[in-house]
């Protein structure tokens, strides 16, 4: 979709699927049939705390969630800022690069630092736990979780 180069997550939707990238236009696309992908949320920027560089979709509750390094939850209708996924002292460089679900919470997992942060409603995300290696990728976690 759009002059985007990096789609860098997928999800199916309410029937539709859903991509989400950049960088030439930082959002969330949908096929809603045919061939033809529509701007279904396009993000001003990825500057943080509501900027955005779609790296991570899921499915939660009802909604479909999207981010880094901020995120955000679609209904079907509106897209609504839901909060940092990273903690305050976050270094800008950490990157949501995965959501999960476990244990019937929403989680995000971090790369280089592997912060792993749980979802809590609203606008807020907890920290869960990190893995103190350095370059640890969080997404064998939610493979094998």
């Amino acid at each position: 979709p759009s002059e985007n180069r990096s789609l860098n997550c997928v999800a199916s939707y309410k029937g539709k699927l859903y991509v989400g990238g950049g960088p030439e236009s930082y959002g969330v696309f949908v096929r809603e049939g045919g061939s033809e992908w529509q701007p279904s949320k396009v993000f001003e920027s990825r500057i943080p705390p509501r900027g955005i560089f779609p790296h991570a979709m899921r499915r939660h509750n009802g909604k479909l969630f999207v981010a880094y390094p901020g995120a955000y939850a679609f209904d079907g209708n509106e897209w609504t800022f839901a909060g940092e996924t990273l903690p305050p002292d976050q270094n800008w460089f950490l990157q949501t690069h995965t959501m999960g679900i476990f244990q019937g919470k929403l989680l995000a997992g971090t790369w280089p630092a592997g912060k792993v942060t749980v979802y809590q409603g609203g606008e807020t995300w907890n920290v869960m736990g990190t893995k103190k290696e350095a370059g640890y990728d969080p997404f064998t976690v939610f493979y094998y979780a």
